[in-house]
């Protein structure tokens, strides 16, 4: 006969050592349904234990954490994820530039240094500042960003948004409530290394969750600042760019590369002061790229002159590339006319006036040139071949095209020479170019022979 339901709750209550009850049992004295195996040992739990409630006050280590993140401006906005809200006035001053520059700034160049198209929209209050700290370097499933900031312009302010992953299985829901209210479709996102980096690691973690990824523009900072600096920085880090260009220094600034390992404190002993330096340098960094952007786009636009011969050769490759002539020629004729002009200056003025068929100008840089670099061999090259093909003064083009094979023979072989008396080179690349210049040598003698001849 089937026994009722309260029957049945019964047995399974002793089943497992409810107080109170016994388990229902058959004619032969064995119950017909116990959970689990009788023979397992039970633990005899008290009245007390049986009593408690099932949901219970938060615990005492749980309410401490809540005060350390309220200490830090955080709010729980999901189990186990935290956020919190810097707000800036836009004219207050992030080193020696202010928040309010970007708004303020032509953006035009800096659209092109990026190679975005003409029909991103380039206001400032599009613009969203993204950077993360990740669990590593790496962009696959063992690595995954454990904070998230997002700056963007809100009326008079710049607000940086810090979410903190507590608990990782709590990332889809971090996810969510970040990209719904900060990366609309059309937006342009704004990174330092974010787009070989920041930005695939967060569409793979994304992917993971099964969200779409929004549809967004990208400019990464990164590269334009190469352009313009890699010749004066040892290395174009964004640390680097806020100490040389922007005027700022940080002050007991926790490096990037700890970020990871004070993460993994945190989570082992759970001890939040660990990660406040990793909060801070986040929001620096968020910061900084927004008076970066606008600095960029103040060079690029002309607004703000540059000062070394490097920077003047790398904004005359931009304009060049971008078909803007005369702003490519006026900045190779500053570039020339610094101090610190070098060999690579001078050079790259020359092809460009070549390439604008001001010939005369070109030929007088290369014989300067040629006088204050005597182991350098392009411009005597350069000089043979405008004689022979542009001037006709085969005599000149001849005596330049000797003198490059000898510098090439002498600056750029190693001491001695092979057991045939051949001198040895550094490369390959050598002897090719010395075979050319044997090449043209007798190619201009021939002509001076026909021209004897007549």
């Amino acid at each position: 006969m089937t026994r009722s339901l309260s029957e049945r709750l019964r047995a399974l209550q002793a089943s497992v050592g409810g107080p109170g009850s016994t388990p229902d049992s058959g004619s032969d004295g064995t119950s017909s349904d116990r959970v689990g195996s009788l023979d397992a040992p039970r633990s005899i739990r008290s009245p007390e234990e049986v009593e408690q409630p099932i949901y219970q006050s938060k615990s005492e280590s749980d309410c401490h954490a809540e005060h350390e993140f309220a200490e830090e401006g955080y709010s729980e906005i999901g189990q186990g994820v935290w956020h919190r809200t810097l707000r800036y006035d836009i004219l207050m001053a992030h080193g020696d530039h202010r928040f309010a520059d970007l708004c303020e700034a032509d953006l035009g160049g800096l659209l092109k240094a990026a190679k975005l198209s003409d029909l991103v929209q380039l206001q400032a209050q599009n613009f969203r500042f993204y950077d993360t700290e990740t669990t590593g370097l790496g962009t696959g499933a063992g690595t995954f960003p454990f904070l998230h900031a997002v700056g963007r312009f809100e009326e008079d302010e710049f607000v940086v948004h810090q979410y903190f992953l507590a608990d990782y299985a709590a990332e889809r829901e971090l996810l969510t409530v970040m990209i719904h209210d900060h990366f609309p479709d059309g937006v342009t996102v704004v990174t330092f290394n974010g787009k070989s980096f920041d930005w695939p690691l967060l569409s793979n973690r994304l992917t993971m969750h099964r969200l779409e990824a929004p549809v967004v523009c990208q400019l990464d900072l990164l590269y334009p600042s190469r352009r313009l600096w890699r010749q004066t920085l040892t290395r174009v880090s964004l640390g680097a760019v806020e100490s040389a260009i922007l005027g700022l220094e940080r002050l007991d600034d926790l490096p990037g590369k700890e970020a990871p390992m004070r993460y993994f404190e945190y989570v082992s002993d759970g001890i939040l002061s660990r990660l406040v330096p990793v909060f801070d340098h986040n929001a620096t960094d968020v910061c900084s790229l927004v008076t970066l952007a606008g600095h960029l786009a103040d060079i690029l636009s002309g607004r703000t002159s540059v000062h070394a011969a490097s920077e003047w050769s790398a904004l005359g490759r931009l304009y060049d590339e971008w078909n803007e002539s005369d702003l490519a020629l006026r900045c190779f004729h500053q570039a020339v006319d610094c101090p610190d002009a070098s060999w690579r200056e001078h050079w790259l003025h020359s092809l460009h006036c070549k390439r604008r068929g001001d010939v005369d100008t070109a030929v007088e840089t290369w014989l300067r040139m040629a006088d204050h670099y005597p182991w350098s061999v392009p411009p005597c090259v350069e000089l043979a071949k405008v004689y022979e093909h542009r001037i006709g003064d085969f005599q000149a083009a001849l005596m330049f095209a000797r003198e490059a094979k000898n510098r090439m023979l002498r600056y750029s072989r190693d001491a001695g020479v092979e057991g045939n008396g051949t001198p040895r080179y550094k490369g390959g690349a050598d002897e090719r170019i010395v075979s050319a210049l044997q090449h043209r040598m007798a190619r201009i003698e021939r002509k001076l022979s026909a021209h004897s001849a007549s």
